[in-house]
């Protein structure tokens, strides 16, 4: 049947299948091989597209939501993780931009520096105010830029949850090793997309050493 064929063709994942076989129980769990692959795949196409790469990507984005394939309430999200992907691709290919040769796609799974990653997200404005940003409770007043100077990010997909327990400092450990990033519940108000931080890449990969990067999107009114 078709799920047994998108098994079979289509990377589907068969997670049990009973001894006489009357069904099969199958999906798309996260597959980290397979991100990387799918990331370095996206960069060829924006490398090589023949116009601006983040104008192309956000043509075909939108022509399939004027189609109708994703619903309303759903496009916000879909567009900032469009935004998000982006913002680490190229943050990706500043980082190892001395150390690839020329003909040699980027390392997705590798990560990058979390002020790198914002840098390549917001605008120089925007990026130099975020720097200076300093925390509203809690004894630590260090600036954002000294706080998270040796922050790593590392994120190759995106992962829906279920229920709440993906805001936890152990699913950000979950995240960071496997590279992704998650997409909340829906019943979730406050937070939409959760990206894991190793807050010291020197540091041992442990609760303790765990941050996220917290983003609610709205329409614009």
């Amino acid at each position: 049947d078709t799920q047994m064929e998108m098994v079979a063709s289509h990377m589907r994942t068969a997670f049990s299948v009973p001894g006489d076989r009357p069904y099969s129980c199958s999906g798309y769990p996260s597959e980290p091989f397979l991100a990387e692959a799918a990331s370095r795949q996206m960069y060829h196409y924006m490398k090589n597209s023949t116009r601006y790469s983040a104008t192309r990507m956000i043509s075909i984005l939108k022509k399939n939501l004027d189609d109708g394939l994703i619903n309303l309430g759903q496009k916000g999200e879909v567009v900032m993780r469009v935004l998000l992907r982006n913002a680490y691709i190229n943050a990706i290919v500043a980082e190892q931009a001395d150390e690839i040769p020329a003909y040699h796609e980027p390392n997705f799974s590798k990560g990058c520096s979390f002020l790198q990653f914002l840098k390549a997200l917001f605008t120089d404005e925007l990026y130099t105010s975020i720097l200076d940003a300093k925390p509203h409770n809690g004894v630590d007043q260090r600036a954002l830029e000294d706080a998270f100077k040796d922050a790593v990010v590392r994120f190759t997909h995106f992962v829906k949850v279920v229920d709440d327990s993906a805001v936890s400092t152990n699913a950000m450990v979950s995240g960071f090793l496997r590279g992704s990033a998650f997409i909340c519940c829906n019943y979730q108000k406050v937070i939409d997309i959760i990206i894991p931080v190793l807050l010291d890449k020197r540091d041992k990969l442990e609760e303790s050493s765990m941050s996220a990067l917290l983003i609610q999107v709205n329409r614009r009114k």
